[in-house]
C-alpha cells in the first residue's frame, strides 16, 4: 500500500492495537500522534503547532464516540479527514455518517495503509 506524508491523529483505546497502527503508519511515512481516547486526544490535538490531516478513530470509545470527537475537532480544523475504525460493525453503522470511510477490524497493517491512504485522497464526508 501507498504511504504518505500527511500527520495523523489515531485514537484507540486498545493498547496492542493502537500499537500495531502506530507501527504501520510511521512505516509507511505519516507523522503519527496517538491517544488512548477522546480527552488525551483533544488535549494533543489543541497542542500541535502544525495540522492534522487526518483522525484515524474508533467509534466506540470511553468519554467520547468517535464520530462526535470527529465533529468537535473538525469545528477547529473544516479539512481535517476521519477514517473510522470498529470491531463491532453493527453499533459503528448506526453511529457514522452514511459517506464515512471505515475501517472493519481486525485488519492488517496492507488493509490500514490501503484505507488510510483512500481517506486521505478522497473526497471529504459531510459530518
Amino acid at each position: 500500500a501507498q504511504g504518505g506524508r500527511e500527520t495523523v491523529l489515531l485514537v484507540e483505546d486498545d493498547d496492542v492495537v493502537r500499537a500495531l497502527a502506530r507501527r504501520a503508519l510511521e512505516g509507511a511515512g505519516y507523522t503519527v500522534h496517538d491517544a488512548p481516547g477522546p480527552r488525551a486526544a483533544s488535549a494533543l490535538a489543541a497542542g500541535l503547532r502544525g495540522r492534522l490531516d487526518l483522525l484515524l478513530t474508533d467509534v466506540m470509545l470511553p468519554e467520547e464516540s468517535g464520530p462526535a470527537l470527529s465533529r468537535r475537532l473538525a469545528g477547529g480544523q473544516p479539512e481535517l479527514r476521519v477514517l473510522f475504525m470498529s470491531g463491532y460493525l453493527g453499533e459503528a453503522a448506526g453511529a457514522l455518517p452514511g459517506d464515512a470511510p471505515f475501517l472493519q477490524k481486525p485488519f492488517t497493517p496492507d488493509v490500514l495503509l490501503a484505507k488510510v491512504r483512500e481517506a486521505l485522497d478522497g473526497a471529504r464526508p459531510r459530518a
